[in-house]
């Protein structure tokens, strides 16, 4: 009896660690989400070190997932002997699996491989100019443009004097369909952010103002423009694998060539793998949204025919 008492306590033990483990596990797994982001970006150092015009690589960690299962069986084994005397011998036999995984977008966008290539360009001092090339400029500010939420306060310059020129021109009163020319003509002073170069200082001899999308994109793109200042540089080594210092606390390579950061050095990297961070997720992603095929069919349509 006492067996059996020994691998039912047995079995609940297994569960209850089961609980144990995956808290352990988790915490585990959410720590080396430091280190994967440190070991891609000195990876990448070490190749721009090679070769300064090379394409960057990115991917983004979105889910973490872990999961610990247990499994285990429970029985009995009959024995006899010449005497035909039976014995019972209870047996309980367990396995455990412990599963971690990183769910990962690469980024293949050109805008945003580009923003990362000056980046690490500026890093290794390539770059001495710390700012977008004009096109660059432009690209991202037509992309940002197509990704930023319109609110009611974006909305009002652009609809405001499309809203009164509709109105006025559509009245009998002479006045007010001049003051709808003027509007008209009020409107293409107007710099919009369907205008190519709206990131430029506005030319008051052709425009008036700007619309509150366009302002609102260059502030994001003079956001950008910022973070290219802070870069730091000086603040990592490089060199072959004997070339490694003992005391280096993160260390990437790519083929023959190494990099390291010492710890005296810690705070430039999270810095600068900040910045790696914020770049790759300036351009959003773009979610296709798939409708329903068929015939749509409402019992309240039904009722209102």
């Amino acid at each position: 009896m006492w067996k059996w008492g020994l691998v039912i306590l047995s079995a609940l033990a297994l569960s209850g660690c089961a609980n144990v483990q995956l808290k352990l596990s988790t915490v585990r797994s959410a720590s080396t989400l430091t280190d994967l982001q440190y070991q891609q970006v000195l990876n990448n150092l070490a190749m721009y070190c090679q070769d300064p015009t090379a394409l960057p690589w990115h991917v983004n960690l979105q889910n973490g997932a872990v999961q610990v299962a247990d499994a285990g069986s429970l029985g009995t084994i009959a024995q006899t002997d010449l005497s035909h005397a039976f014995t019972w011998s209870p047996y309980f036999t367990g396995t455990r699996s412990i599963v971690t995984q990183w769910s990962t977008i690469p980024v293949t966008d050109d805008t945003t491989l580009r923003l990362l290539r000056l980046a690490y360009q500026i890093a290794i001092s390539y770059r001495a100019e710390r700012d977008l090339d004009p096109d660059l400029a432009i690209d991202l500010a037509h992309t940002l443009k197509n990704q930023t939420a319109t609110n009611a306060d974006i909305s009002l310059d652009t609809n405001l004097f499309d809203s009164l020129v509709d109105k006025y021109k559509s009245e009998d009163n002479k006045d007010l369909r001049k003051l709808a020319d003027e509007f008209e003509t009020a409107r293409d002073s107007i710099l919009s952010a369907n205008d190519r170069d709206f990131l430029a200082p506005i030319d008051r001899t052709k425009y008036i103002f700007k619309t509150a999308l366009a302002r609102e994109v260059t502030r994001q793109v003079d956001d950008v423009r910022g973070q290219y200042r802070d870069i730091p540089t000086g603040w990592f080594g490089w060199g072959k694998k004997r070339d490694v210092p003992r005391n280096a606390c993160f260390v990437g390579h790519y083929g023959n060539c190494y990099t390291w950061v010492c710890p005296e050095h810690r705070s430039e990297l999270a810095e600068f793998t900040l910045t790696v961070l914020n770049l790759a997720s300036v351009v959003k992603a773009t979610q296709v949204i798939a409708a329903p095929s068929g015939v749509a069919f409402s019992p309240g349509s039904a009722r209102a025919r």
